[in-house]
């Protein structure tokens, strides 16, 4: 992950992580690996990853089920980045 984000290469390209950016505290509840079984523990391993360019505004883990199933075995990760005026 250190090397998609770009730390320790100076003039390298630096992504960020939306949804540290939106919640910099880290969760207990933040797995996103759950093999279908609903659960919320475990590390994050699913990102949505931005350049400079963007700011993160929203983002969101989506772990609720639909009808009492999931889609995967992994929780969606969403963000809404903007474009800031400069």
């Amino acid at each position: 992950m250190l090397e998609l984000l770009g730390r320790g290469e100076p003039g390298g390209l630096q992504l960020h992580d939306s949804y540290r950016e939106v919640h910099p505290d880290r969760g207990k509840e933040e797995g996103t690996y759950h093999g279908f079984g609903g659960g919320r523990s475990g590390p994050r391993i699913d990102y949505i990853l931005h350049c400079g360019f963007f700011r993160a505004a929203a983002a969101r883990i989506e772990n609720d089920p639909v009808d009492g199933h999931w889609a995967s075995d992994h929780f969606a990760v969403t963000a809404r980045l903007e474009f800031p005026a400069r």
